[in-house]
């Protein structure tokens, strides 16, 4: 068997999945634990009228890595940079109107798996022997 590099393997796992109305103020957060180079792929978006939804993302040091703007919907992912936990809080930012969503976050990994090729070569070999009398 020879080594001829790796293949990258996604691996996905739900860490979120909902549906809520948030007053006004109201906010949903969670935090994740993630390795450097890791992903959470997320989903937020607003059903019907009302408020919209706003997505921040800090670290452990409560640094803001992403802000994303108010929209109805808001579909990005987010890398981490280091190994850490990594907070996730959307909110409804409107004084008074309320707001119905749907959410979705996932954690996204990458398994680096060894590419092994395995050759068997075969050869068959005739001979011909030529008897003299």
């Amino acid at each position: 068997m020879t080594n001829v590099g790796t293949v990258t393997n996604e691996q996905r796992t739900e860490i979120w999945s909902d549906t809520d109305t948030l007053s006004a103020g109201e906010y949903y957060s969670g935090w994740i634990t993630l390795n450097q180079g890791d992903s959470v792929d997320y989903f937020i978006r607003q059903l019907g009228d009302g408020a919209r939804p706003k997505l921040v993302i800090e670290n452990e040091n409560r640094d803001i890595l992403e802000e994303e703007a108010v929209a109805a919907v808001i579909d990005d992912e987010f890398t981490a940079p280091d190994d850490g936990e990594y907070y996730f809080r959307w909110e409804n930012t409107a004084t008074l109107t309320s707001g119905n969503w749907r959410w979705e976050f996932e954690a996204v990994s990458q398994d680096v798996v060894p590419a092994d090729v395995s050759v068997t070569v075969e050869r068959k070999f005739t001979e011909e022997t030529e008897v003299c009398e």
